[in-house]
């Protein structure tokens, strides 16, 4: 290679690392997510994979997130399989496609819960669980708490738009038969022998999905090997990575724009495409200096496996995910166009709207967002999507023993302050307890709140006057109040983030925002631009008497801004100030006007259609207690026609009214 063919790959490198992700922003984003895979395991342990889970996040990234199912094991063989509680199941592949198996239902082996009867069949006198209704259960009682996840699409359940997956699957702690030969099959380096130890080590996973067109589709699961191809995936090299990348992004934003090509490809393809490339090539190739020919040969790959209608699964050959996938007139122009990709190279991008501005802005590049703002982006997105609920020794343990890099412990710090809002109840505490240990415990949840302070710049303020309120010691609770409301006015208050293609966006305020802050630590930082909801259940330290009814399992989400008026307006009406708190019934009301005003787009609308509603259900509570019981039930009778789940006690509070 020439050396002027080396700078221009460099060159093309450098835009990359800034478009995409330069190491140590993918590193700290993985590290993230790893993170908060274990702070967010709620008894279902949790693994995040798709492009966020891998480092990855542009246009067309999603978040994926799995959920291994606590009480199902699956065994390959009956000597496997051990007498324990929860339900056994079997593996059964006699009749099924490669990568594919029935899971037939052991009742021996542990009786198999109450649900379980709901959700198997039969077939030649075996009981299965079928694949499609445990996908439906599972559906069914997410959307009490997460509404936007309201589809079924593949073996996951997911938004409208697509870009939040949650996938409930089932795990076999073994590694099973038909993988047995890709541990030693013939390679050159990649992967290294410890790094296949360690895959087979973590067994595999069972996905709520049939093969597409079997006689019993329903019944039938698929092999997942996510966990191994995440593992294969950190492996890369950054320039494997970047590789990787540039393959979704032509098909995000090149292939799937052309008429008639959509869903022909999906970026399953793509990384099946690089683990048997990378298997295939020696691992020096992939330098900075040599991307560019790398890429090529992705390109190069990719069209003679659309050609020949040949793509094996890598882990179970046996399997061509491209067999029958094309028809002649959508192969044909496939491969049309993926000739023509060739041709161009990396000038394939300029009709993208990632990479659209190359070669252009290499020379001139704009300042790379600082890995502080990364961080900050990233967390508020993740902490959109779940919470640290009270796995305060796990954390701590893994802070302590597992965190050897400032930004690791910065994020753990994160979560272990967030974890400190939901604390289970403490032992030996009778129906009865006695004065010491009301004490002891009121001191102890104070601590707790205390430290909960730092998970954000708003909430856990917020909880803290929830708490003092919930005590009678109203002074102290307006006094929070206060101070939070302050905050609002901070130049450092963090503004509502808007979230474009699932990727949080920063504005001009935010920029001011991260310059007034950028001598301070990261923790500091992505705290003081973080503002989460308020999430409560049955085990949240601190919830109000008015909402204790409503305080149900999962979790309850508010938003901080009209809580903070209701807790106002609750301790000046039992410290009897009446100007004072018809004042904050009015900020109240003045609050859901404004927030009726403001026009909303794209993801916002949902968040702003419960933060109305719930305004609206304050203003009805807070309209009981200053005797205008008709304001009351008229809010209470609009409440309860649109809560169809039962997400308040409006139906309760209107039928006690009337």
């Amino acid at each position: 290679m020439s050396k002027s063919d080396r700078i221009k790959s460099l060159e093309f490198y450098a835009y990359l690392c800034q478009k995409v992700g330069s190491e140590e922003i993918v590193k700290s984003r993985r590290l993230l997510y790893t993170i908060g895979d274990i702070a967010m395991d709620n008894n279902y342990p949790r693994i995040s994979s798709g492009s966020k889970g891998e480092g990855l996040n542009f246009k067309g990234s999603d978040t994926d997130v799995m959920f291994i199912e606590p009480d199902f094991r699956v065994y390959e063989s009956m000597s496997d399989v051990t007498d324990r509680w929860g339900v056994s199941l079997l593996m059964d592949t006699d009749e099924t496609p490669p990568c594919f198996t029935y899971l037939n239902i052991l009742p021996k082996y542990g009786v198999p819960f109450l649900f379980t009867e709901q959700l198997r069949g039969q077939k030649n006198g075996k009981m299965l669980l079928s694949s499609e209704l445990f996908k439906i259960h599972r559906l069914r009682h997410l959307v009490l708490t997460k509404p936007m996840l309201n589809n079924i699409h593949g073996p996951c359940i997911s938004d409208d738009l697509e870009q939040n997956d949650i996938a409930y699957c089932i795990k076999c702690e073994k590694w099973i038969s038909q993988a047995q030969p890709w541990i030693s099959r013939p390679r050159t380096e990649w992967p290294p022998p410890d790094l296949i130890s360690q895959i087979i080590s973590l067994g595999v996973l069972f996905v709520p999905i049939g093969c597409k067109g079997s006689v019993n589709e329903n019944f039938e699961w698929r092999i997942s090997f996510s966990v191994a191809e995440k593992m294969l995936i950190f492996s890369f090299c950054h320039t494997q990575l970047l590789c990787y990348a540039l393959l979704k992004i032509l098909l995000r934003e090149v292939i799937e724009k052309f008429p008639g090509l959509k869903g022909l490809l999906c970026s399953y393809f793509l990384k099946t495409l690089m683990f048997w490339i990378s298997e295939e090539l020696d691992p020096s190739v992939w330098r900075p200096d040599n991307i560019i020919p790398c890429f090529i040969a992705c390109l190069q790959k990719l069209l003679y496996c659309v050609e020949y209608s040949t793509l094996l699964h890598y882990f179970i050959p046996n399997n061509n995910l491209f067999y029958s996938r094309f028809d002649i007139s959508d192969k044909r122009k496939l491969v049309g166009l993926l000739q023509n990709v060739y041709q161009k190279g990396i000038h394939c991008f300029s009709s993208s709207e990632t990479l659209h501005d190359y070669p252009m802005s290499s020379c001139n590049m704009r300042r790379q967002l600082s890995l502080k703002t990364i961080l900050a982006q990233e967390t508020i997105h993740l902490f959109s999507f779940g919470r640290a609920k009270g796995n305060i020794y796990r954390l701590m343990n893994n802070l302590m023993h597992h965190s050897k890099s400032c930004t690791s412990r910065s994020i753990f710090n994160l979560f272990f302050a967030d974890a400190h809002h939901f604390v289970p109840e403490l032992p030996n505490m009778h129906c009865r307890p006695t004065n010491k240990q009301k004490y002891f415990k009121y001191k102890h949840y104070l601590s707790q709140l205390l430290i909960g302070v730092n998970s954000d710049a708003i909430s856990g303020w917020l909880l803290l006057a929830t708490f003092f309120y919930s005590h009678k010691h109203y002074t102290e609770a307006l006094i929070i109040t206060d101070h939070v409301f302050s905050k609002y006015t901070d130049k450092t208050f963090p503004v509502p983030v808007e979230t474009s293609c699932n990727i949080v966006v920063f504005h001009e305020l935010h920029d001011n925002v991260m310059e007034l802050m950028k001598h301070e630590k990261t923790i500091t930082i992505v705290k003081n631009l973080t503002n989460l909801d308020i999430n409560l259940d049955s085990k949240s330290l601190a919830v109000l008497p008015e909402l204790q009814q409503d305080a149900q399992d999962p979790f309850m989400v508010y938003n901080c801004k009209p809580m903070a008026h209701f807790i106002r307006f609750l301790s000046y009406y039992y410290r009897g100030n009446v100007d004072a708190y018809e004042n904050a019934f009015m900020r109240l009301l003045r609050e859901y006007i404004d927030n009726m005003n403001n026009k909303q787009t794209g993801s916002e609308r949902m968040g702003k259609m419960f933060q109305l509603f719930y305004t609206m259900y304050f203003l009805g509570i807070s309209a009981q207690m200053i005797g205008e019981s008709e304001l009351a039930k008229e809010i209470f009778r609009s409440i309860a026609i649109c809560d169809v789940y039962n997400y308040t006690s409006a139906a309760s509070r209107l039928s006690k009214l009337i």
